[in-house]
């Protein structure tokens, strides 16, 4: 989302939200994707955990069985030790919000679960990115010594064991915040020489505990690391990040002569869909416009329609006639996926029945008084 500072002219989506419970955490010190996020994280859990024993565990609060489970198991030697987490990602944001506020800090198998909202896991660039996201459970880590110490604070034979060279791992090219604030999130972006160097960093370090000394006692952070990308990069085809669970897809390659709509909805019906019933939204980018880089977000009924989209539009041939040009205009369109459109129904339900408003999309220096004031207008 673009944020402006001017908060009279931020954009304010307002859905409904539950009434404050006296009995819970103040909701301002929820993370922001609450109530957007489809995908939920389920930290420490026992080495030998089974996406079994975790749909068996979110089937007492979910209103729907997960559409995917993304389980992690990279320190797995010892199978009672609990080096293992997953991302679980749901049709609705409200199974994410029911599980987290009924099952956090429930045990399973044996270890107490930690579930905080997230995003689907960069699991497709693997082998093509240089950038490795760095970050563990709250508080932030706003130290970058404290990370250089956690990464040279391994031996030799444990490298050795996972087939590792440890002084590539541990002298990443640089350690930065991640842009935005990443710094008071306690992300971190470690950047390594070569796709395969960050490949094995991921593998050796995720899922392991930094320590840290607090005055008297020692803390234990559960550390988590994901594949990113550089600002400005895009990865065209995220089939394994957003398969099966978004119901938008991206058709680029588009001919800049591609301006209406209407030209999208007859390709779409030529290729054996049904516009009025299975698509509920179309929209159309250009970059340059002498330039065959535009593309079409495509919002379909349901992620299946989403999926049979991007198998059966790859490489299929558009055709553009105008009345002004002597020839027809020709595009191979080549298919990617998009993140999904958020839908929360529950909060939907709430209409008339709370007093409560959530207010999203507003800037980062936004203060109580900012609120009033722009409330009174």
């Amino acid at each position: 989302a673009v944020r402006n500072y001017n908060i009279f002219f931020t954009k304010v989506m307002s859905v409904f939200t539950q009434p404050k419970n006296n009995g819970e955490m103040d909701p301002a010190l929820r993370k922001r994707m609450g109530g957007q996020s489809r995908t939920i994280l389920f930290y420490p859990l026992r080495n030998d955990t089974e996406e079994s024993d975790i749909e068996e565990f979110v089937k007492s609060a979910a209103l729907s069985a997960p559409l995917r489970i993304d389980l992690f198991k990279f320190q797995s030697a010892k199978r009672d030790d609990f080096n293992a987490y997953a991302y679980v990602t749901f049709n609705s944001s409200a199974d994410c919000w029911l599980i987290k506020k009924h099952l956090n800090r429930r045990t399973l198998n044996d270890a107490q679960v930690n579930i905080t909202f997230s995003s689907v896991p960069r699991s497709d660039l693997e082998g093509m990115t240089t950038l490795i996201e760095f970050g563990t459970n709250y508080p932030p880590i706003t130290s970058k010594k404290l990370i250089g110490a956690f990464l040279h604070s391994f031996d030799a034979e444990m490298a050795d064991t996972m087939d590792v060279s440890l002084p590539l791992i541990t002298s990443p090219v640089s350690i930065e915040p991640a842009p935005g604030h990443g710094r008071v999130k306690g992300k971190w972006f470690l950047t390594y020489e070569s796709p395969e160097i960050a490949t094995k960093a991921l593998e050796f370090y995720s899922g392991r505990y930094l320590c840290e000394q607090q005055k008297l006692q020692q803390r234990q952070r559960f550390v988590i690391l994901n594949y990113q990308i550089n600002e400005g990069q895009y990865a065209l085809d995220r089939k394994q990040c957003f398969f099966s669970i978004t119901d938008r897809v991206i058709l680029h390659g588009l001919s800049p002569r591609v301006d209406s709509k209407d030209t999208i909805v007859a390709f779409l019906e030529s290729n054996g869909f049904n516009v009025s019933k299975d698509v509920s939204d179309v929209h159309i980018i250009h970059h340059q416009k002498k330039a065959k880089n535009g593309f079409v977000i495509v919002t379909f009924a349901d992620y299946k329609l989403a999926n049979r989209a991007y198998t059966n539009l790859n490489h299929k041939t558009m055709t553009i006639n105008d009345d002004e040009a002597a020839t027809a205009v020709e595009c191979e369109i080549v298919t990617g996926f998009a993140s999904p459109q958020m839908t929360d129904p529950l909060k939907q339900n709430l209409k008339n029945e709370t007093n409560v408003i959530h207010l999203s999309n507003l800037p980062w220096d936004v203060d109580h008084e900012k609120v009033k004031q722009w409330l009174s207008t």
